[in-house]
């Protein structure tokens, strides 16, 4: 067999045109236009007329209208739970009363003990005269009553002062009983519920002062100043998040909005920066109630000082005096101290019934400053309401800033994402 000359190799690549491809393992070039060239062509990327990096732009501004609407919901979301908050509603121990509920219970509070104050005076009087005193024992028994009826109302949750009530009214009731034939015993019974008489005052004052100061704070509470500070910082994030997308320095409806959430979380913390100082009418409501409750115990323990306790009548008048005079009345405070200064001969007076006859004879002027006080007192339920009428309103101013704070954010939000259609 003859081997091919190696020159026709050699010589058939010379005569191929110039400028064809190569071949490469004896493959054969397609020609243009075939299926396989076609196929080739198809598989590489149409750039032709894109410029480069349109996708990422697209991709990028197409994701601006979302996180846009994610800072409308964030921003409407946070001012509305700020005005919600700064109604006072809620705290962190859950749902607060209302503000004429909360009126009404400081109302009450004080009221409980301005009557079981009443009703300790009425039965040492009753027990002074030995069980004989028909209109001592009628006002004993309507302060008893009054009392466990504003006990009910006052807010108070323990029930051992609705116990301590009606265990007083049955100590009272043995000590009268007990005064017609043993005034001794009926004394040391007396004394048994005078103790637990100012037991319950204490509680019930401690009770008024809790309410009178969140009436007096607007009903703010901890919570909503917290929670302003948070919502007041996410405004702010939104407002720089929207300056930087939309190229535009200022969204007036959305800093409207801010400085609105920023002021109610301002009054959360300063109450004193609402148009409702309810302030001035807590405390007048206050010293009245108090000062009639001093008098009354003040009357009492000069009675029970005269049957043979050993309270201190001193600290006693001195304790009244006190809060007569916080009432700046100076009429008052002066028909206060004339009494006072008469119960004082009470310890120089020897024997039981010259220290009764003291106490007898400072009656008439006693029941003269008491009634002048209860007169004040009485209109302390105009003053409660008018305390809870303001704290609603301002309750409910909050809550309307909050909701406009909320429709500003929305729009000024929503105007910028029309700008992106």
């Amino acid at each position: 067999m003859t081997s091919p000359d190696p020159g026709q190799g050699a010589g058939a690549a010379a005569a191929q045109p110039a400028g064809a491809p190569a071949q490469s393992g004896g493959a054969t070039a397609a020609a243009p236009g075939t299926p396989a060239t076609q196929q080739q062509a198809g598989q590489q990327p149409v750039t032709q007329g894109t410029p480069d990096g349109q996708s990422t732009r697209t991709s990028r501004f197409a994701s601006t209208p979302a996180r846009m609407r994610i800072a409308r919901a964030l921003a409407t979301g946070a001012a509305l739970l700020t005005g919600i908050l700064a109604t006072g509603t809620f705290d962190t121990s859950g749902v607060n009363a209302t503000p004429n509920v909360l009126a009404a219970q400081w109302q009450a509070a004080e009221a409980t003990g301005v009557e079981i104050a009443g009703a300790d005076l009425e039965a040492a009087r009753l027990v002074a005269a030995e069980g004989d005193a028909p209109d001592s024992r009628e006002a004993l028994t309507e302060h008893l009553a009054e009392a466990a009826a504003a006990q009910s109302g006052s807010g108070s949750g323990d029930p051992t002062e609705a116990r301590d009530i009606v265990r007083v009214t049955v100590l009272s009731g043995q000590a009268a009983e007990q005064a017609v034939t043993d005034q001794e015993a009926a004394a040391t019974t007396l004394d048994e519920a005078s103790t637990l008489a100012r037991q319950v005052a204490e509680r019930s004052d401690a009770l008024a002062r809790d309410h009178a100061s969140t009436l007096a704070a607007g009903s703010r509470s901890g919570l909503a100043a917290t929670v302003g500070v948070l919502t007041t910082a996410a405004l702010i994030g939104v407002l720089v998040f929207m300056a930087l997308r939309t190229r535009r320095i200022l969204n007036v409806p959305l800093l409207a909005a801010t400085l609105i959430t920023g002021w109610l979380t301002f009054s959360s913390m300063n109450p004193a920066a609402l148009p409702l100082n309810l302030q001035d009418r807590v405390d007048e409501g206050s010293r009245t109630a108090t000062a009639l409750q001093e008098v009354l115990q003040a009357g009492q323990a000069g009675y029970a000082v005269a049957l043979g306790s050993d309270l201190d009548l001193g600290s006693e008048l001195s304790s009244a005096t006190q809060a007569v005079d916080e009432l700046d009345n100076s009429s008052l405070s002066e028909s206060w101290r004339t009494v006072a200064s008469g119960l004082e001969g009470i310890t120089e007076a020897e024997g039981q019934q010259a220290r009764l006859d003291v106490v007898q004879g400072q009656r008439s002027d006693l029941d003269g400053v008491i009634s002048e006080l209860r007169e004040r007192f009485d209109q302390q339920e105009s003053v409660s309401g008018a305390v809870g009428t303001s704290a609603a309103v301002g309750s409910g101013l909050a809550l309307v800033l909050g909701v406009v704070a909320a429709g500003l954010a929305w729009f000024g939000i929503t105007r910028r994402l029309q700008d992106y259609r």
